[in-house]
């Protein structure tokens, strides 16, 4: 895409979330940018079925529309924890934050199991949080979906 099509595109999202999205940048920043928008928009519109996502491909989970923009089809799988019956999602975090997350290990007698903690997460480490608090740090723009 262009830069021309990139700022059209970060427009339309823009609208559609309800709120400015930065236009200034590069062409592979504008990219990003573009990506996460409809990562977000894709979550927010999530009614709560998960959808699958098989292939760690880059291009993985977004097709070609006719006017030869590549949108978003579905987010990572969500994960159920069958103990709460808590949906879960994976964020990368674009600052460090002092959050509730999913962690495992955390139980030397147990390793494989997770358990919900409270710590500081520094910027650029992914994390499984809430589905709720994924929509949250992804509008705030605190990270992206993974």
């Amino acid at each position: 895409m262009n830069k021309a099509e990139l700022v059209a595109r970060l427009k339309e999202l823009s609208q559609k979330l309800g709120r400015d999205l930065s236009t200034e940048g590069a062409n592979d920043v504008l990219e990003s940018r573009v990506k996460e928008a409809e990562a977000e928009l894709a979550l927010l519109n999530d009614d709560g079925e998960s959808s699958e996502y098989t292939s760690t491909d880059d291009n993985a989970g977004s097709k070609e529309t006719e006017n030869g923009t590549a949108g978003i089809t579905s987010l990572p799988q969500s994960k159920v924890d069958e103990e709460s019956n808590v949906t879960r999602r994976r964020v990368k975090l674009y600052r460090t934050l002092d959050i509730w997350h999913h962690k495992k290990g955390v139980d030397r007698r147990n390793p494989n199991k997770v358990v919900h903690v409270r710590e500081i997460v520094s910027e650029g480490e992914e994390i499984d949080v809430d589905a709720d608090e994924a929509a949250y740090i992804i509008r705030e723009e605190h990270g992206r979906a993974v």
